[in-house]
């Protein structure tokens, strides 16, 4: 358990409401977070292994091996400001983080980050919550004829576009385990969500139409967000992503700057980025309900080519940014940020 020193920052609590479409896939984000344990200032960095950072702290104290891969730290300000890392190990003056092809050696002396537990499918959707009166279906077995709704993650490290699911979940009762992996059956109660992922709830068609309420924290300051591309003389990249923010927001208010490729024109051949929104849930494997690109600072809608500054994203939208190819397949970093107010 953590000391009583953990507790370092408050942040403002929050809920969403979604409605869960019967026999459809609802695309959902988690744009509310579970609560900063700690605010902690960066003391010391260095490269352990390739990828591997061992950041010192101070101003805390806590105790060694108390955080694990279902922790991480999002720094909140500095030259990384917004960027997080899953923790691997900590001691009780450094933690030890997966540093996802990112020099760490940016952080300086003074820095600060917090340190947060990832959601996890218990956390989301607790087992003892789902079934009669609850938004999930309970499974009654591990077989597929008796699956009720089903959670499916996007493929996050493959190539291409258009890629199918990297994993499937389903919950039964507590009694039974609560939530298991498809492939294997495994226990998954612990699968970590992260925090700029979206998920697909697969409700099955008898569902009836259900409510999922969403409790969290809002982090206020920025998130970074990874878009990939892949390099020159392979095809586009698509990234799968959930708005961050906790706030409907418009295409204009994104603020996707450089880490978006503008296109030169309207005409097919002139296109680079494109940014891809879903509508209200509707079968599954829904396609995307409207595309958008930017030309000369301005969003535009790829079915009638008319400006779309003012679309509207509401909390937690899934959306998928398709990354042209480039040199050497450069990763961009998007920065959104919430704030007061907001």
């Amino acid at each position: 358990p953590a000391s009583a020193q953990t507790t370092a920052t408050t942040d403002p609590v929050g809920a969403m409401t979604v409605t869960l479409q019967p026999g459809a896939d609802n695309l959902i984000g988690f744009p509310l977070k579970k609560p900063a344990l700690s605010r902690l200032t960066v003391s010391s960095v260095s490269e352990l292994s390739p990828d591997v950072w061992e950041v010192g702290f101070s101003g805390l104290t806590v105790t060694s091996g108390q955080f694990d891969q279902s922790y991480f730290i999002r720094l909140k300000d500095g030259l990384l400001d917004g960027y997080y890392f899953t923790i691997l190990s900590n001691t009780s003056q450094t933690v030890t983080v997966d540093g996802l092809g990112v020099d760490l050696s940016a952080l300086s002396v003074g820095d600060s980050f917090d340190v947060v537990e990832y959601h996890t499918l218990a956390s989301l959707f607790p087992p003892s919550g789902q079934g009669s009166g609850g938004p999930l279906v309970l499974s009654s077995g591990d077989r597929l004829s008796q699956r009720g709704s089903q959670v499916l993650f996007p493929d996050l490290s493959g190539s291409g576009i258009n890629r199918s699911s990297s994993e499937t979940f389903y919950v039964k009762d507590v009694s039974n385990g609560g939530w298991a992996r498809n492939s294997d059956r495994s226990q998954a109660n612990s699968q970590v969500v992260l925090p700029d992922m979206y998920v697909v709830i697969r409700q099955p068609s008898d569902s009836g139409v259900r409510t999922l309420t969403l409790g969290g924290s809002v982090h206020y300051g920025k998130e970074a967000v990874f878009f990939h591309s892949l390099s020159l003389g392979s095809g586009p990249q698509d990234n799968y992503v959930a708005l961050p923010r906790p706030v409907p927001t418009t295409l204009s208010e994104l603020d996707f700057g450089s880490s978006f490729v503008e296109s030169s024109g309207d005409r097919l051949s002139q296109r680079a980025d494109q940014l891809l929104v879903f509508g209200t849930p509707s079968g599954l494997n829904p396609s995307a309900s409207e595309t958008f690109y930017k030309v000369n600072g301005e969003w535009r809608r790829n079915s009638d080519r008319s400006v779309a500054d003012s679309y509207v994203l509401e909390a937690g939208s899934a959306f998928i940014v398709r990354k042209v190819p480039s040199t050497g397949g450069v990763t961009s970093v998007w920065t959104s940020s919430i704030q007061p107010g907001e």
